[in-house]
Formats: structure tokens, C-alpha cells, sequence
């Protein structure tokens, strides 16, 4: 199990305020269950951000049809906070989720909910992409990593390994 904990100085406490950024990947469960292991217990809520990508506008030309962008943007916000609780349901715990769903730029949307918080951790997951898929795609943790000001914990859940004989 991959773990990054880079940390901005030694820690005088466990983490009161942390914020996982989740894309309901296997990493990001990952992620969510250390935060849940190194957070201070007192802490009750756990800030959770997803990041969404703001819908495109659809247009035909030929019936003039114009997708109306305000109704689109609350029907996927509204897609998208049902598919996060549903994923926040399956982890067990007896803490409250904070649940922040915003549109943008993953790392930046991460980096300024982290700021706008005060939050002491950041925990994510990452893909593990290398190579020309991490030239291609970039990397939202290698962004937020070298950007944040508070510590920053990045999971990579391994896929087991299958081989054919």
C-alpha cells in the first residue's frame, strides 16, 4: 500500500482539521480511511471535497436548441452529491461529513478549500499514472503537493497483480 505523507513541520498535535479530497476511486477510499486513522478522535466532522467538472454547453445549430447551462449545472451537482454520499455511506465510521462540492480545477479548487478551512491535513488519493499518461493527464496530488501549506497524504491503492501463465 503506497503511502506519501509529506509534512511541513513536525507535528505538536493530531490532525484537528483535516480535508480529503475524494473521486470515489479505491485511492481516494484509501485515503479516507488514514485520514479517519490519524485525525485527532475529539474531531467529529471531516471536511470531504469533490470536484466536479463544470458541464458543456450543448448547441444545435439547426433547431436552435441551447441546453439550458443553469438547469445543467444543478443537475449535475445534484448527480454528483448523490454518487459522494452513496460513496461516503459504505465507509464505517461515527464521525460527520462536511461535504463541499465545487467545480474548477481540482488542485486549485483543493488547495483553496484547504486554505479557506484552515485545515491542518490534506489527504488525497492518486491514480499512480507514469510516464506519458502523467505528462498527458497531470497530476492533481503532484500539484496540490507542491502548492500546499499544511501536510499532505497521498494513497495509491494497488490493483492486484493478475498474470496469465
Amino acid at each position: 500500500m503506497p503511502i506519501t505523507a509529506v509534512v511541513a513541520r513536525v507535528p505538536e498535535a493530531t490532525y484537528r482539521r483535516p480535508l480529503v479530497a475524494v473521486d470515489m476511486s479505491d485511492s481516494s477510499r484509501l485515503a479516507l480511511e488514514l485520514a479517519l486513522r490519524i485525525c485527532d478522535p475529539a474531531t467529529e466532522k471531516i471536511d470531504v471535497v469533490h470536484v466536479v467538472s463544470p458541464p458543456n454547453p450543448v448547441y444545435v445549430t439547426e433547431a436552435t436548441l441551447v441546453l439550458d447551462m443553469d438547469q445543467s449545472r444543478v443537475e449535475a451537482a445534484q448527480r454528483a452529491r448523490a454518487e459522494l454520499l452513496a460513496f461516503l455511506d459504505t465507509v464505517k465510521t461515527d464521525r460527520l461529513w462536511n461535504v463541499v462540492l465545487t467545480t474548477g480545477d481540482p488542485r486549485q479548487a483543493i488547495l483553496d478549500e484547504a486554505k479557506n478551512r484552515s485545515s491542518d491535513l490534506i489527504a488525497m488519493g492518486t491514480q499512480g499514472r507514469t510516464g506519458l499518461a502523467h505528462v498527458l493527464v497531470g497530476s492533481v496530488a503532484e500539484g496540490v503537493l507542491r502548492a500546499a501549506t499544511s501536510d499532505v497524504l497521498v494513497a495509491r491503492h494497488r490493483r492486484p497483480y493478475f498474470s496469465e501463465f
